[in-house]
């Protein structure tokens, strides 16, 4: 995420990526193949959501991230 000069959260929030640990792991196990799709807007801050998904080896989608992004 964006941050002031003293690693504060900005007041604007602007851009945030999220991904846990375990979705780390997923990913270097899956992460051959990966979507990102900006397609879906619907929150009132008219910010672009946007998650990072891979196919596991039974062809099911795994969300391993996700982001807000101006």
């Amino acid at each position: 995420m964006e941050v002031d000069n003293e690693g504060r959260m900005r007041s604007v929030l602007r851009s945030v990526f999220l991904a846990d640990e375990i979705s780390k792991s997923t990913y270097l196990i899956f992460g051959y193949v990966i979507v990102f799709d900006v397609t879906y807007r619907s929150n009132n801050l008219n910010l672009l959501f946007a998650p990072f998904v891979v196919v596991n080896h039974y062809m099911q989608p795994i969300v391993i991230g996700c982001t807000l992004l101006a």
